[in-house]
């Protein structure tokens, strides 16, 4: 099983891979622009209409050195889920508590436990006491309560 220390010698390689796409998702999208604007000219339906769209375009999400690092840990999943965006408006929705503990400690957010098992049960827990901000759907994903609202 990997050791905090192992997470955190990796994330240097992500945040490397991350940029790289991220430069090839910037090219991508200038390319589909081009095309757009190619059949517009011949009068054509355009290839991409959602490609201001960061969700539709398929950009990832970048997390920065220390973005979360003495962040309250509400807070900081909620602004991590924020960047996730809804599922029903084209973004990436819900997260498992693993995939919110790791980007957690990639922006430096610090958790007061003997070990990883501790703080995701802690986080967990956190998450669920603060059920007028996330909602824990049957597949134990969180998201945001907002993205669950009814519209009445």
């Amino acid at each position: 099983m990997a050791t905090s220390q192992d997470k955190a010698d990796l994330i240097p390689a992500i945040n490397a891979l991350v940029e790289n796409i991220t430069r090839r998702d910037a090219e991508t999208a200038e390319m589909k622009r081009t095309v757009n604007r190619l059949c517009e000219y011949a009068k054509l339906p355009v290839k991409y209409p959602n490609i201001e769209d960061p969700a539709a375009a398929g950009v990832g999400i970048a997390i920065k050195p220390g973005q979360f690092y003495r962040k309250p840990l509400a807070t900081a999943v909620s602004a991590y889920l924020t960047m996730r965006g809804d599922s029903a408006k084209g973004g990436m929705g819900p997260a498992t508590i693993d995939e919110i503990y790791a980007v957690l400690l990639e922006g430096g957010f610090v958790f007061d436990a003997k070990n990883d098992a501790y703080a995701k049960r802690s986080l967990a827990i956190t998450l669920a006491k603060a059920s007028h901000t996330f909602q824990k759907l049957p597949t134990g994903q969180i998201g945001l309560r907002t993205w669950f609202r009814r519209d009445e």
